[in-house]
């Protein structure tokens, strides 16, 4: 037996998936801009990497992840791999936020990553069946 899908359902779900996108967008956008500062060598990625005591050639490795993080979180299927990007993204924004605090810097420079957190948990959250784990 089959169950009637009603207007306000697709309304909803295109709602969610349109949600969705917008979210995801702005979590590329990020990771893509990540990976380019990373990866050219920008001064002030630089400068904050030896301000959290980083070494440089971290930039260059987590450029790379974040080009393949971006591929995985925007290629049609591979929930699972889905699963990892999103955790390892996550992972990111709240050790980012984490040195921050370490450090001692204020929370105007350590709420970023943790907003960047909450909108990539509304990404997962909204995400769609074909991009979930079954």
């Amino acid at each position: 037996m089959e169950k009637e899908i009603t207007i306000k359902e697709v309304k909803t779900s295109k709602g969610r998936l349109f949600a969705y996108w917008i979210i995801t967008a702005i979590v590329a956008l990020q990771v893509a801009a990540g990976a380019y500062f990373d990866l050219t060598g920008f001064p002030a990625f630089s400068q904050i990497a030896q301000h959290l005591g980083y070494p440089l050639y971290l930039l260059s490795i987590l450029g790379v992840l974040r080009i393949l993080a971006l591929i995985a979180l925007l290629a049609p299927r591979f929930p699972r791999l889905k699963e990892w990007t999103y955790a390892g993204l996550f992972f990111e924004y709240t050790v980012a936020a984490a040195s921050h605090i370490a450090v001692g810097d204020g929370a105007k420079v350590w709420i970023m990553p943790l907003i960047f957190a909450g909108i990539l948990i509304a990404s997962w959250y909204l995400r769609p069946l074909s991009r979930r784990l079954a």
